[in-house]
């Protein structure tokens, strides 16, 4: 699904409704660890804002047990539905919607100029919230009995919001919304305390040009991808032998590539992004990733593959930081040109 699909306004109420059905297996599945876990003393619930039927269960149980307050805890961009809830609504065209078309070029971000933007935007949007409201609350008391979403949603004491909010697109604020997102650890101090020798002997190489890192985060394994994918990065990144290259590779690792590339199942990004040889990052565009890059300054080529990493990539080509790769158009040639930019 990654690579063969866009993710679109319904795909929320969609994981939402899923969630909620599949919750009793979950339950079995736990073998009494869910409850017993609701035994315990708490101070406080924090809760993921997306696609935690669990947490919303447990916050729930303990708010009507034993009056423990929840938090609402976003790791990204919140969703128009969420923002609705808790009186924060954003306006549908204002700015691009949290899922959508996947950008091509560097001119591919949203303009509210533009009457076909506004419409893709004003559609993802409107989708996601007539179903949220129509379809998965109406039927989520069938699949949790006794559990209140929506009041779950509008009763949290307050929500951390992890998004950057000091860039980009206008964003409604409130009392009980805490964002926390635009911070940046010391980059210097996270590089030297943790490349170690066997890393900083790999990118500090006299004859490298610079590093490039590739990393797509762990969700995408490598060994399910079309042949096609995997031999356009191979060939890419076999054309950039003048550089050091770290791949973060989750899956069997590949055979035919140069002395110059280094394939990883996990990798110190941070301390690698902080270090002065690397020139560029190409990543599936998460939050985590980009927030990343921008606190270490390295340039950018964001591929976004499903979710709000759409979104994340046009905030990049709106500020002009970065640009993109489309998974739908990929071949070595533009992957290396790329890179090399």
């Amino acid at each position: 699904m990654l690579w063969t699909k866009t993710a679109h306004g319904y795909l929320v109420p969609l994981m939402y409704h899923f969630q909620s059905k599949t919750f009793n297996q979950f339950v079995v599945d736990s073998n009494g660890m869910f409850f017993e876990a609701l035994n315990l003393e708490f101070d406080v619930v924090i809760v993921d804002e997306l696609l935690t039927q669990h947490g919303i269960v447990a916050a729930n149980i303990l708010k009507d047990r034993k009056n423990i307050p929840h938090i609402i805890y976003s790791p990204t961009i919140q969703t128009y539905w969420y923002q609705s809830k808790i009186a924060l609504s954003r306006n549908y065209v204002i700015a691009d919607s949290l899922m959508g078309p996947i950008p091509s070029e560097s001119t591919d971000f949203y303009k509210p100029s533009k009457f076909f933007d506004r419409l893709i935007a004003f559609s993802e949007n409107y989708v996601e919230v007539f179903l949220m409201d129509w379809w998965v609350m109406p039927t989520a008391p069938y699949f949790l009995p006794g559990v209140n979403m929506e009041r779950h949603y509008t009763n949290a004491y307050f929500t951390f919001g992890e998004h950057i909010d000091r860039l980009g697109n206008p964003m409604t604020e409130g009392s009980d919304l805490i964002l926390v997102g635009s911070n940046c650890k010391s980059a210097s101090s996270v590089a030297n305390a943790t490349l170690s020798k066997e890393w900083k002997e790999f990118v500090e190489d006299p004859k490298s040009k610079g590093t490039i890192y590739i990393a797509f985060g762990s969700a995408l394994l490598w060994d399910y991808m079309s042949n096609k994918v995997k031999d356009s990065f191979i060939a890419a990144i076999n054309k950039l032998d003048e550089y050091r290259i770290i791949f973060s590779w989750n899956g069997q690792f590949p055979k035919t590539v140069k002395s110059n590339i280094k394939f990883t199942k996990w990798a110190p990004q941070m301390a690698i992004l902080s270090h002065p040889k690397t020139i560029v990052f190409l990543t599936h565009g998460g939050l985590k990733s980009l927030k990343e890059s921008l606190c270490a300054e390295v340039p950018i080529v964001l591929m976004p593959l499903l979710a709000e990493q759409v979104y994340n990539a046009k905030f990049c080509l709106k500020l002009g930081i970065g640009l993109v790769l489309n998974k739908y158009e990929l071949n070595s040639e533009q992957i290396a040109t790329t890179l090399r930019k």
